[in-house]
């Protein structure tokens, strides 16, 4: 974190691998991801019982486990509120999002279903 001049004020590092049950929980289940998972449901404006409330939950625990720990809230909401948008207008979509340091992307690819074959 910076502070108003630009200087680093505090730093968060996690260090090791996480265990195979933060890797298999829901996301609303690890304390570190709960934040940014309630983040993305605030800021969507989505009421969490309407039939795209409950789609975005679900898009939320469908993604890669290390997006969800990599992704800040606001990379998240874009993310997922993206790939929802995909379920209304059905075409190709490359989800990219560099890491904080700027050491390396991260991409998800979405294609229809249709286009996606053994041809």
């Amino acid at each position: 974190t910076f502070d108003a001049d630009g200087k680093p004020v505090r730093e968060e590092r996690f260090l090791g691998l996480y265990t195979s049950s933060a890797y298999n929980r829901r996301p609303w289940d690890i304390p570190i991801v709960r934040q940014r998972y309630d983040y993305v449901m605030e800021k969507s404006g989505l009421p969490a019982n309407s039939h795209s409330g409950k789609a975005l939950r679900h898009i939320i625990e469908s993604l890669p486990r290390d997006e969800l720990f990599q992704s800040t809230g606001d990379e998240l909401l874009r993310t997922s509120a993206g790939i929802l948008g995909l379920q209304e207008r059905v075409r190709s979509k490359l989800f990219l999002r560099r890491d904080r340091y700027g050491r390396f992307f991260s991409g998800l690819v979405y294609i229809p279903r249709d286009r996606f074959n053994t041809d």
